[in-house]
């Protein structure tokens, strides 16, 4: 039985989009999957999705740094795919992941809901090109050793725990 890694949108959605996580998460679990969600985690850890991330509670469980490299290496130790919730192109750390999943070597996933309200899931051949707030950027059909001056090694610094 194959493990997924859910990744998606959270920061700027209601209740940080954990109703899509639960659906997302229970569809994937229906196909006979294994899931790692990000938003079970969070809940876990004491996470309100109904407060503000700054707020007394959740300011001691969230540390994006500690998150980051938590999910990275959830994906990089544990999963054999990541599949993406809709939207996903929007949230720079879903991006981040599909980046360390795609270039480890996992295969990338969309859930894709039809017009006729069938899920699919739809296999991605590359990551589409990010662009970082700084203005790099990083495409999806490049071989990450041609250019070195990329995130990689920051973002393998993350999933060492050495942000």
């Amino acid at each position: 039985m194959k493990t997924v890694y859910l990744a998606g949108p959270m920061r700027g959605y209601p209740l940080y989009n954990f109703g899509e996580f639960a659906r997302g998460a229970r569809i994937l679990r229906d196909l006979g999957y294994l899931v790692e969600s990000p938003a079970e985690y969070d809940l876990a850890k004491g996470f309100n999705p109904a407060e503000p991330l700054d707020s007394e509670t959740n300011a001691k469980v969230f540390d994006i740094n500690a998150v980051l490299a938590e999910d990275f290496r959830i994906i990089l130790e544990k999963c054999d795919a990541l599949v993406m919730l809709p939207r996903w192109r929007q949230s720079s750390g879903a991006c981040a992941e599909a980046v360390v999943a795609y270039y480890s070597g996992k295969e990338v996933w969309e859930l894709v809901e039809r017009l006729s309200g069938k899920v699919e899931l739809v296999r991605m051949k590359k990551v589409p090109q990010i662009r970082f707030d700084d203005g790099a950027q990083y495409t999806g059909d490049q071989h990450p050793e041609a250019n070195r001056g990329d995130r990689s090694d920051q973002l393998q610094a993350i999933a060492d725990g050495d942000s």
